[in-house]
């Protein structure tokens, strides 16, 4: 898919929690969905601001919502 050909590093767990966050979902919507702590989805989004090489204090939101995945 698109989002394979931008970043081909990205498991598929972070493929979909790009998809839950492009979508609008919360963390706690997230857990939720998924069935998880609140604070696994926290520290997968961490995980995955730090292998997209994204700045501390830029929102992840941000740099999702340029994508173009569908």
């Amino acid at each position: 898919t698109k989002i394979r050909q931008t970043e081909d590093s990205l498991s598929d767990s972070e493929i979909n929690l790009i998809l839950f966050i492009k979508l609008g979902y919360s963390s706690k919507e997230i857990a939720l969905f998924k069935g998880v702590e609140y604070k696994s989805i926290e520290v997968a989004r961490y995980r995955l601001r730090k292998k997209l090489n994204l700045e501390s204090g830029k929102p992840i939101e941000e740099f999702i919502s340029t994508l173009d995945l569908f």
